[in-house]
């Protein structure tokens, strides 16, 4: 049951697309590389969302044509000149013409684990 107040999955797909797109740094900065693996693993989740059996089919549809429509957006837009954005939005659409080639063999990317260690800015002081 979907709550009065709740945002529409619609909603919530674009707004999770725009929030992960936008980079205040460019190029190959840390901050940015990051940005565009959170980018890239959104995608993989709308991915798999468009595909996941437990899903209702109307979540699928949406998923799908939210999908169909960041695809659009990406093919539309004009050239990038930071070779690390046009790399990027190039993976991008790679990793969706896959998907609609046979969404049934999709797969997602497994997450990257998180190297050992204390995470870096965790204040401790050696």
């Amino acid at each position: 049951m979907r709550l009065p107040k709740a945002p529409a999955l619609r909603t919530m797909l674009e707004s999770i697309s725009k929030t992960t797109a936008e980079r205040p740094e460019a190029g190959h900065t840390m901050s940015s590389e990051v940005a565009r693996a959170v980018e890239f693993r959104a995608l993989d989740a709308m991915l798999a969302l468009a595909v996941n059996p437990e899903a209702s089919s109307q979540a699928r549809a949406i998923t799908r044509s939210h999908i169909k429509d960041l695809l659009k957006q990406l093919t539309a837009a004009p050239p990038l000149t930071d070779t690390a954005e046009a790399i990027h939005r190039a993976a991008l659409i790679d990793r969706i013409n896959v998907f609609e080639k046979d969404p049934a063999k999709f797969i997602p990317d497994k997450p990257m684990a998180a190297p050992p260690g204390m995470p870096i800015g965790d204040g401790e002081i050696m």
